[in-house]
């Protein structure tokens, strides 16, 4: 009796159970029998989810090929069917009354829009963001390993260990995937007829353009920069985390002398701050406004200090350079 003649449900049951990545390569090159044994993708399909926890599957790939894959975020993908049903009543149970909804911290009063569900089964901590009195972060560093959370009002999910949101634009297939397979799991409970709940579908709606705008904030030190009124940048950074609305258009008028330029007494940080040239250029396309105000048009006579303080920043310490 060879292993062919096994049953072949028994034979997928071996394979899934006892083989690796490696020894399922190695086999399926034995012979033509289990080289094609293991092009049925409902084996892959398994192995991904009970090996890794991958249960979802991007359209573009095969389940071999999510078998196969590493993700960036391993943390996301804890959040099996189990997990994702209790957050779900978590978030239901939340929502019913979103206008008196609050911080769980007792000493906070902080309401939506900076409030952050754990995605921890059985957590019932919602906790204020950290441009307010930073619970949520607080309830992470607690001890406990409650690395995810999703804000509340707009279903973007942020991992405290890989400090990054998780699924924007530019993640990886299987995570986008995963990521808006739990977004459309809150969204259709939460419009269910027995019990329809005031879901902040508007805020939902500016996620990918928040996640296109969020590269636009990370700039180099050898980008040419722009300078943008601190007022507006706040606006701007409230809307990037899912607080406001898009912020109107850029208004640098209060950053300009007599002659049209840049004032010379402008204090960085409070009356403007940073951004790298492109990432501007972007903005005013997608929001208009102005002037440009370029680092190209600074003087000497005029913006020494700043001129000198982009010189220092941009001077690399020994340590960058040093490999050990």
């Amino acid at each position: 009796m060879t292993i062919l003649d096994l049953p072949i449900e028994l034979l997928n049951q071996l394979i899934v159970t006892y083989l690796n990545g490696l020894d399922l390569h190695r086999l399926a090159k034995t012979c033509s029998a289990l080289k094609y044994i293991l092009t049925d993708d409902a084996i892959w399909h398994r192995l991904a989810a009970e090996r890794k926890g991958y249960d979802v599957r991007p359209e573009t790939m095969t389940w071999k090929q999510v078998f196969y894959t590493e993700a960036r975020c391993e943390h996301l993908f804890d959040i099996n069917r189990s997990v994702l049903q209790d957050r779900i009543l978590a978030y239901l149970e939340a929502m019913k009354s979103p206008k008196t909804l609050k911080c769980t911290n007792s000493n906070c009063e902080i309401g939506l829009p900076d409030l952050w569900l754990c995605l921890s089964k059985g957590c019932t901590s919602i906790g204020c963001g950290r441009t307010k009195q930073k619970h949520a972060f607080e309830h992470y560093t607690y001890g406990r390993p409650h690395c995810l959370t999703i804000k509340i009002n707009t279903l973007e999910i942020w991992c405290y260990i890989c400090k990054e949101w998780i699924g924007s634009l530019d993640a990886h297939p299987l995570e986008r995937a995963k990521a808006s397979h739990i977004l459309s799991c809150i969204k259709s409970a939460s419009s269910h007829p027995t019990h329809p709940l005031p879901l902040l579908t508007t805020d939902i709606s500016l996620n990918d353009r928040r996640q296109k705008e969020r590269k636009m904030y990370i700039f180099g030190k050898k980008d040419p920069l722009c300078f943008v009124a601190e007022g507006w940048l706040d606006e701007w950074k409230e809307f990037l985390i899912g607080n406001a609305g898009p912020p109107g258009e850029i208004d640098n008028g209060g950053l300009v002398d007599g002659r049209g330029k840049f004032r010379g007494n402008a204090r960085p940080n409070l009356d403007y701050g940073f951004m790298a040239e492109g990432a501007y250029d972007q903005l005013v396309e997608a929001y208009g406004g102005g002037p440009k105000l370029s680092e190209t048009e600074l003087t000497e006579e005029h913006h020494g200090f700043l001129i000198q303080m982009i010189k220092t920043w941009r001077t690399p310490f020994a340590s960058e350079d040093d490999p050990n």
